[in-house]
């Protein structure tokens, strides 16, 4: 079972994440960075992962285009479709909240997000 931390909680080195979107948007699938050029955004370029979605850097769900302050649970409200998601212990990047797998693109699933602790903050996001 893969697993995601949540960027309140700084720590875990999990696997590169994002999911669901078109080309051009956080989660879409691409094949190059030029698939990616949408995503960038003042603070961060947006790149094609190796699980072949796209996704950019972040500190902070708000750096996903979610609104400032957005907490866990907001997302698990439903109150933003993307995740800023912890992949190392200094890494984090934009991830597509999902409900299944079927609304994962590239290599993605859908997975639980937990805290440092392995808790589940009741949302998913593609992984």
């Amino acid at each position: 079972m893969k697993k995601i931390v949540a960027s309140s909680v700084a720590l875990c080195a999990v696997i590169v994440i994002a999911c669901g979107g078109g080309a051009g948007q956080i989660g879409g699938a691409c094949n190059s960075q030029d698939d990616c050029a949408g995503v960038s955004n003042a603070n961060s370029v947006g790149f094609c992962n190796a699980l072949g979605v796209c996704t950019r850097s972040c500190a902070s769900h708000s750096d996903c285009g979610c609104a400032p302050n957005t907490t866990n649970a907001e997302l698990a409200d439903g109150k933003c479709g993307y995740s800023c998601v912890t992949v190392t212990a200094t890494d984090a990047v934009c991830a597509k909240i999902c409900a299944n797998n079927t609304q994962c693109k590239g290599t993605t699933t859908c997975a639980g997000a937990v805290d440092g602790s392995g808790n589940s903050l009741g949302y998913s996001s593609c992984i």
